[in-house]
């Protein structure tokens, strides 16, 4: 687990949830419990509470539709991570692994989940911009190819 805070108003909290998938047809992950423990505790900490608070992670705990990954292709425990990321108070979760640029709201969660898309794959190249406003409010803004520019979807 990896916190970096950001002035007063921002805190970063990267988990790892990669792991080696030595067969192609495998492409799954999960976060180690004592990270999900870490993220717990971190969340309820005074330094953290009262920040916008973006997680991040690889695998995506939500496709775009709102339902879990496949089981050799997501991440395994996505409803225990949802669970503690249920305390965020301001945030977006951000991850990858699906190469579709796409946002998720959920009804048992604050926070916004943004998936970063691809950078390379060909007529799927996405990002987002994200900016936080001094109440604490998301603005995020996808970024996207159009064939010839990247341009910021307003």
């Amino acid at each position: 687990t990896l916190v970096r805070l950001i002035d007063d108003d921002i805190a970063i909290i990267a988990l790892n949830s990669s792991k080696p998938n030595p067969y192609p047809w495998r492409s799954d992950g999960y976060i180690p419990t004592i990270q999900l423990d870490a993220l717990k505790n971190i969340l309820q900490d005074e330094q953290i509470r009262h920040r916008f608070v973006f997680v991040i992670t690889h695998y995506a705990p939500r496709l775009a539709n709102g339902l879990p990954d496949k089981k050799l292709h997501g991440l395994h425990n996505a409803d225990e991570f949802l669970d503690i990321c249920q305390d965020i108070n301001q945030g977006a979760i951000i991850f990858g692994h699906i190469h579709h640029t796409y946002r998720l709201k959920l009804d048992n969660l604050k926070s916004e989940l943004f998936c970063a898309g691809s950078a390379t794959m060909d007529g799927r190249e996405g990002a987002w911009v994200f900016e936080i406003d001094n109440d604490k409010n998301i603005k995020a803004k996808k970024l996207y190819w159009n064939g010839k520019d990247f341009c910021i979807e307003e």
